[in-house]
């Protein structure tokens, strides 16, 4: 999942090294490239419900401490 240029070298290299695999980029909500999109094999659009619903709730216990998502997230 990204909308970032600086993957291209790491998805044609994923390419070449296992050519029989998919590579597809997950763009976030409002988020687009086209030459990501030209490199991949498929590529798809995540809504912002769907980031929403993925992420963790507000807190979470782990190990015995409370973790806390960052406000802005």
């Amino acid at each position: 999942m990204t909308g970032d240029t600086d993957l291209v070298p790491a998805i044609r290299t994923a390419k070449r090294l296992y050519p029989a695999r998919a590579v597809g980029v997950g763009f976030p909500f409002m988020r687009h490239n086209a030459e990501l999109r030209t490199v991949a094999d498929f590529a798809f659009n995540i809504s912002q419900r769907d980031l929403q619903r993925a992420q963790l709730p507000q807190q979470i216990v782990w190990e015995g401490q409370v973790l806390t998502r960052p406000v802005s997230w």
